[in-house]
């Protein structure tokens, strides 16, 4: 594919056949379990696979984690009603909790070199 341990593709540049195999969209790599307002944070999740696919230390994880969560409570605030944008952004946290407590399992960890 396009693995090396410092050159990796914009994601962007990734073909349908790479997204279909590095990203599922929101929920644990495999997991039958698919959260609330999935569909609406399916961009975010993507791009979140994709940290996780290329990996790296904890200071990575915790990288790609807090992109995460910006882009989550970005889609939030989306000119909702007020309730609306405090409602999405409760979920944002939940979604971003659910990284932090679970990712560990799914991170791609490796050494740079």
């Amino acid at each position: 594919m396009m693995e090396t341990t410092t050159n990796f593709k914009k994601f962007e540049d990734l073909t349908e056949e790479e997204l279909a195999e590095i990203t599922n969209g929101c929920g644990g790599k495999g997991s039958k379990i698919v959260p609330p307002y999935a569909t609406m944070f399916k961009a975010n999740c993507d791009h979140h696979d994709y940290g996780y696919y290329k990996g790296g230390n904890w200071l990575d994880r915790l990288k790609c984690d807090y992109k995460f969560g910006a882009a989550l409570l970005k889609d939030s605030w989306h000119g909702w009603k007020v309730h609306k944008t405090l409602y999405f952004s409760a979920w944002s946290g939940l979604y971003l909790a659910g990284v932090r407590l679970f990712g560990w399992k799914f991170f791609n960890y490796r050494n740079h070199t």
